[in-house]
């Protein structure tokens, strides 16, 4: 994932939010956040899809695993419809409060 994630523009707000505590995932992060400007993750259990959200604006669910990610046939699904793109905000912003910072 962090691969992919490289090619953004270091002036996009990224917060990944993971409801699994991997060390991998952490040792990761670190190493792409010294890379990538304004980049954050954090830790909670309360969800269990998988979402990209892009400058507090714009939300991707991602249709398999991150770590599956090109591994095989996948979808990625902009959240286009303004009241589920503001409800998903909204859950995001209170999963990633309740969350624990990751470094």
């Amino acid at each position: 994932m962090f691969d992919y994630l490289e090619s953004l523009d270091p002036n996009v707000e990224l917060k990944l939010l993971t409801g699994q505590q991997k060390p991998m995932f952490r040792i990761l992060f670190v190493s792409f956040a010294a890379k990538q400007g304004q980049t954050e993750a954090s830790f909670c259990r309360d969800f269990h899809d998988r979402f990209l959200v892009i400058d507090s604006r714009k939300a991707v669910n991602l249709g398999t695993s991150i770590n599956q990610a090109g591994k095989g046939a996948f979808m990625l699904n902009g959240v286009t419809d303004k009241h589920e793109l503001e409800r998903l905000l909204s859950e995001f912003s209170t999963w990633w409060n309740k969350g624990q910072p990751i470094m």
